[in-house]
C-alpha cells in the first residue's frame, strides 16, 4: 500500500499565503450594487416568490428553471468551448430573470407606492 504524498512545510505555507492574499482581495472588492429586488420565498414545484417588502399582499411568481438552456458552440468544439457557453447561457438567462423581476417590482411600486 503506498502512502500519499505529504507535502513539504514550503508549499503549505506557499497555499497559506495565497488564502490570505485571496482574502484580502476579497476584502477589498467592493459590495455589489444596490438592487430592489427584496429576497425570495422558495415555493414547491420550484416557484420563487418576490413579495412586496411593504407588506401590501402583491408578490411576483417566477418559475426559473422553465426556460429553454441555449448553447451555441462551433462545430469543432472542444470541452472549453461547452463550458464557455453554458456560462454565457447561464449569464444572459440570470440577467433576464433579473430584469423581468425589477421590471414587474416598478411597475408595482408605481402602481401601488408611487410616493416611495
Amino acid at each position: 500500500m503506498d502512502l500519499p504524498e505529504i507535502p513539504d512545510r514550503r508549499t503549505l505555507a506557499s497555499a497559506w499565503d495565497d488564502m490570505k492574499r485571496a482574502q484580502r482581495g476579497a476584502e477589498q472588492t467592493p459590495p455589489p450594487p444596490p438592487s430592489i429586488i427584496p429576497e425570495p420565498d422558495l415555493l414547491p414545484g420550484g416557484v420563487v416568490r418576490f413579495r412586496c417588502p411593504h407588506g401590501c399582499g402583491w408578490w411576483h411568481d417566477e418559475h426559473p428553471d422553465t426556460e429553454p438552456i441555449r448553447l451555441i458552440v462551433p462545430a469543432n468544439f472542444t470541452s472549453q468551448d461547452i463550458s464557455d457557453a453554458i456560462t454565457l447561457d447561464g449569464d444572459v438567462r440570470g440577467l433576464s430573470l433579473r430584469n423581468r423581476i425589477e421590471q414587474a417590482i416598478t411597475r408595482h411600486y408605481g402602481e401601488r407606492h408611487p410616493n416611495l
